[in-house]
Parts: C-alpha cells; structure tokens; sequence
C-alpha cells in the first residue's frame, strides 16, 4: 500500500490569531514598553532634561521591542537566548590550531609517557 502524506501550507502553519490587527506577543510588548518609558520619561525630565530623556527612552522602546517582536531566522528572542547562552558561556573553547606534525608529536609523546609508567610500576 501507498503512504498518504498529508501537506500543510507554510501560511496555514504561520497564523497567528490577532486583535485589532496585533498578536497577543505583540500588544504584551506594546504593554510592558508603555509601563516602562512612560514613568521613565516623566520622572527622567526633571533629572536630566527634556532632550537627553527623550533619546533614552526611544532606547529602551527599541530594546524591548526588538526583544518582543523581532524575529531572527524565523526565531523569537527566547529561542535565540538559549543558542546565545549554551554558545558563549557553555562551548566557549579556545580552537587550537595544531599541524599535523604536532598532532603526530603529541602522540608520541603520550606513548612514551604510557611506556614510561608502565615501565615505572
């Protein structure tokens, strides 16, 4: 018998149900940035002025923005955080460039090293 293979569209697997022509992850991120740069602007004005603020909190609106509704790769940040992190803290190595004469050096010396133990027992 024949295998049925069933195909989904590649929009079928992409929707996302939306509100008022925003997803949820999108009116969060609207949210959270409006708690955050509205307080920060009005209590910053009296610290620093009107011009410096300004440029601060448009900052902070790209930051948090960027980290809820930028995609990378097809990708959210959180998917992207988890690659970042094992990669700089958890596989970061130091790549030694070695010949092939230093490989072959390497191994002898590891035999006699071997030789010379079993020699000392």
């Amino acid at each position: 018998m024949d295998e049925i293979e069933v195909r989904i569209h590649k929009e079928i697997k992409d929707f996302k149900e939306r509100y008022y022509g925003l997803t949820f992850r999108e009116w969060l991120t609207l949210i959270i940035v409006l708690i955050i740069n509205v307080p920060l602007y009005l209590f910053g004005i009296k610290l620093i002025g009107d011009d410096a603020m300004s440029y601060i909190v448009i900052v902070f609106a790209f930051i948090i923005g960027g980290i809820g509704l930028g995609k990378i790769n097809g990708m959210y940040f959180e998917q992207i955080y988890k690659y970042i992190v094992r990669q700089y803290f958890f596989l970061n190595k130091p790549l030694p460039y070695k010949t092939d004469e230093m490989l072959l050096e390497e191994e002898r010396l590891k035999n006699e090293k071997k030789k010379y133990k079993k020699i000392k027992k």
